[in-house]
């Protein structure tokens, strides 16, 4: 993942150093693309294409994230209700009132 490197407003610079092993860079970066880079490329070089497909692959991460949170906060929310329909139907019983 790429972060900030900043602080209390500062400006800041991030950079983000990957190797071709990485499952990410794998699943980001077609294998004759990394093939072509090992090749042509000293170690430490940054690659514009490369750089893009991680930024893509790191955007979609978040948004699958994001997407299962979502999914999971209105999950919460149904058995949030649900206990809130049984609680106020077994309150009366708990207190012997009818």
């Amino acid at each position: 993942m790429r972060g900030r490197a900043g602080r209390q407003g500062d400006p800041g610079e991030a950079k983000f150093f990957a190797s071709f092993d990485d499952d990410l860079v794998k699943s980001a970066v077609p294998a004759k693309s990394a093939a072509f880079a090992r090749r042509h490329h000293r170690e430490g070089d940054q690659f514009s294409t490369v750089s893009a497909a991680l930024t893509k692959a790191q955007a979609r991460a978040a948004a699958s994230t994001a997407a299962w949170l979502v999914a999971s906060r209105e999950s919460d929310q149904v058995l949030a209700d649900q206990q809130h329909v049984i609680y106020a139907e077994r309150a009366p019983a708990a207190s012997g009132r009818r």
